[in-house]
């Protein structure tokens, strides 16, 4: 919803997403930006997480016992107070893939959600949205990291200005 498409057409749930408002997409939608400092807003992490529910009147016990768990699951459980711009930038990454996370949106966009990651870190959050596609969401990433590339992706884009050249499972695309 940030930008629409000049040709072609994005649709999500048998819906064409020009015809969307924004409001609509965020509860269908989990977005992390490359540079997570560009999607945070709030004063402590806390907040930050909670920051989309607040501003839709929608914060209850229910919401804020998933924001602690969300936050424990990324590793940010012992930081709710702390100001966001205080993290590491890996911390921050983390922390905007966990405002992406609290809805349980069926459809995940994380664009290099590996820059600033140490290793294990970075294995921990793969993981999970591993595990998040798994059990049914949808999640696309791009990324320049081949490693992960190989290692997590059930299926391969790859795109060249601005069109795709290949598409198909790791060992097609690698092949």
């Amino acid at each position: 919803g940030l930008l629409h498409p000049t040709s072609g057409q994005v649709i999500i749930n048998d819906h064409d997403t020009r015809k969307y408002k924004i409001a609509d997409l965020v509860s269908e939608i989990g977005f992390v930006f490359q540079d997570p400092d560009q999607q945070l807003f709030a004063n402590s992490v806390l907040e930050e997480v909670l920051f989309g529910h607040k501003m839709r009147n929608q914060i209850d016990e229910k919401i804020e016992k998933r924001a602690l768990e969300v936050l424990k699951i990324v590793g940010l459980a012992n930081m709710t107070e702390r100001h966001p711009f205080s993290l590491s930038r890996g911390q921050r990454q983390k922390l905007a893939v966990a405002t992406a996370l609290l809805h349980n949106p069926p459809l995940i966009l994380l664009d290099e959600p590996t820059t600033g990651q140490d290793r294990v870190s970075l294995e921990g959050l793969l993981d999970l949205l591993k595990e998040l596609n798994q059990s049914g969401n949808t999640t696309i990433m791009v990324t320049h990291d081949m490693d992960i590339v190989a290692a997590y992706a059930t299926r391969i884009l790859v795109m060249d200005q601005g069109r795709i050249v290949m598409d198909g499972s790791s060992t097609e695309v690698f092949y």
